[in-house]
């Protein structure tokens, strides 16, 4: 194995395998468009010119839920005794 990944012609095909199999899982997450509802406040936002402000608030919330749907708290180890 050692003398077959020293050849670049493997990390070439490696590459574009790794390429082939992520690419629609990094498609879907870069085009998951907003819900109407939230396109409409964060409009509304800029409008007012707080469309960043409202990005990062929104960002924050919706990290926080992938978080407790995960079951993975963000507050450190939990009841690990120290």
């Amino acid at each position: 194995m050692f003398l077959v990944a020293q050849r670049p012609f493997f990390w070439i095909e490696f590459g574009v395998r790794l390429g082939k199999a992520l690419l629609p899982l990094a498609w879907r997450y870069v085009s998951k468009r907003m819900p109407p509802e939230e396109e409409a406040a964060w409009r509304q936002a800029d409008r007012r010119r707080q469309g960043d402000e409202w990005l990062k608030k929104r960002w924050r919330h919706v990290k926080g839920q992938f978080f407790r749907v995960s079951g993975v708290r963000s507050g450190g180890l939990g009841n690990v005794a120290s």
